[in-house]
């Protein structure tokens, strides 16, 4: 029981005196609102992004083309890193600027949007979404086409 003495004497010790917990929360408060206008901000360039490549198909405007391009290049790069690194660039060279968060979020976004604004209807969604497979080891793979 000694053990519990001491951990209860840390947790007091770490948030009690000189009102550290209000340090804590304002932290979490801080954190929370980052996340909140990096969510909102990723999803709006995720559907922005989804935009741009539905309606590249049915258009032949160069400038729609070309953001088209822009679009696919921007979710390639982003899809194709590891989080893990992704999170490294952050941290070492952006120096944790609240704007990095949406970088990140836009292009899982943008194929989310893109999957919903797509031509199929709902009962080919919801059977591609049960026709993805779970594989031993915890990753699971969705088949295409």
């Amino acid at each position: 029981m000694n053990w519990l003495k001491s951990i209860g004497e840390a947790f007091y010790n770490a948030w009690v005196p000189e009102k550290r917990y209000l340090a804590y929360l304002s932290g979490l408060r801080m954190t929370l609102l980052i996340s909140l206008f990096a969510v909102i901000l990723g999803i709006l360039i995720g559907i922005l992004i989804a935009v741009t490549r539905v309606s590249s198909r049915h258009t032949k405007s160069p400038v729609v083309k070309f953001l088209n391009k822009l679009a696919v290049l921007y979710v390639t790069v982003i899809r194709g890193t590891p989080m893990i690194v992704q999170i490294l660039i952050i941290y070492n060279l952006i120096f944790t600027s609240p704007n990095t968060n949406p970088v990140i979020v836009g292009p899982y976004a943008a194929g989310s949007t893109r999957g919903l604004m797509s031509r199929r209807s709902s009962g080919q969604a919801l059977s591609r979404f049960r026709s993805a497979r779970w594989k031993p080891g915890g990753h699971s793979e969705c088949r295409t086409g």
